[in-house]
């Protein structure tokens, strides 16, 4: 299980929400669509995901939840289903995972977000856990900077995720 804490100048939650309406944006992103919008609040994603090297691609599916808390912060959740809306191909492992995220203005500064992430991973497949810990330290900066990538292009769409990243 990975936690970490991040605070993001000058981002809303609903910034946030709408950055990961379709699923997260991910450095080697095969494919990322809406297999089944269940509710305003849930939808099943389908990810794929070039690995680097000698890595199979790995896919996933997902059921995204959106949820406010009383608190007034936004829970994100991501966990995958185990389901069959989408068959498993040759040759690409379906990888399991847990994220959930919580959003919240910070109350010193409520231009500011807080998020909270905790996440884990099982990548099935052959996959060495010192070649996972190696590549943890690469993602991490890599995709939190294509998070703020994002986000950027999120605000200045007027709040909206621009329709070339919605797949």
């Amino acid at each position: 299980m990975i936690k970490f804490d991040l605070k993001m100048k000058n981002t809303k939650v609903e910034h946030m929400v709408e950055m990961m309406r379709c699923g997260p944006p991910l450095e080697n992103l095969i494919e990322r669509r809406v297999v089944n919008k269940i509710s305003e609040e849930e939808d099943l994603l389908y990810l794929k995901i070039k690995m680097p090297g000698f890595m199979s691609t790995r896919d996933n599916l997902v059921k995204k939840t959106v949820s406010k808390m009383p608190d007034g912060s936004t829970l994100l959740t991501i966990k995958s289903t185990g389901g069959d809306e989408v068959a498993e191909q040759a040759g690409v492992v379906r990888i399991e995972m847990f994220k959930t995220q919580q959003y919240r203005q910070d109350p010193e500064n409520p231009d500011d977000l807080l998020i909270t992430d905790f996440s884990t991973m099982d990548m099935k497949g052959y996959f060495p856990m010192r070649i996972m810990n190696m590549m943890l330290g690469t993602m991490m900066p890599k995709s939190i900077a294509k998070m703020s990538e994002t986000l950027e292009k999120v605000k200045n769409n007027g709040g909206k995720l621009p329709k070339e990243l919605e797949s």
